[in-house]
């Protein structure tokens, strides 16, 4: 469910919590580079599926990281972003944010329909506006913490990096 957010651990390939590990790789540019600059007022908004927000800085032509924000059962991603675990003023003047809403109740009970929405989140994203490829990370908030653990697994992740809060992993660790 709701609630604020607390402490949480970041997972992923070969990321570690507090910036060590190995070095980021180059940028990798997505398709949409070069095709738009910032949208009026910053954001992308599609009722009941997602939001994405740009920061200030995002010109179009920059690959920019992206933060994919993924809320709890019973939950919103508008919920997410301004109360559960208050993104918006600590991410979204550095990264594009995209906060997406479950199809159902929760993250788990319609798996197959939230990976495809992801999916086609990440693909308007990255076919469509300037992200980097290689800088796309996750938080979720308990059952969204849920579901980046079971994300970052999938055998194309996508995602750089996870950070599950407030939840757990619902089959073992399979990046260990």
């Amino acid at each position: 469910g709701g609630g604020r957010a607390g402490g949480g651990a970041m997972g992923g390939r070969g990321a570690r919590a507090g910036g060590g590990g190995a070095p980021a790789p180059p940028a990798r540019a997505s398709e949409g580079c070069g095709k738009a600059g910032r949208p009026a007022r910053g954001e992308v908004v599609v009722d009941n599926e997602y939001l994405l927000a740009f920061p200030a800085t995002y010109d179009g032509s920059t690959p920019m990281p992206v933060v994919f924000g993924f809320h709890g059962a019973n939950r919103t991603h508008i919920d997410l972003r301004n109360t559960d675990a208050p993104l918006r003023n600590a991410f979204e003047s550095k990264y594009v944010m995209a906060y997406v809403r479950s199809v159902g109740s929760n993250w788990q009970g319609e798996l197959a329909a939230n990976f495809a929405r992801f999916d086609k989140v990440f693909d308007v994203l990255s076919k469509n506006h300037c992200v980097d490829l290689e800088r796309v990370f996750a938080v979720g908030h308990s059952s969204g913490a849920q579901f980046v653990s079971q994300l970052i697994c999938r055998p194309d992740a996508r995602l750089r990096a996870v950070a599950p809060v407030a939840g757990w992993p619902t089959s073992g660790n399979c990046r260990a």
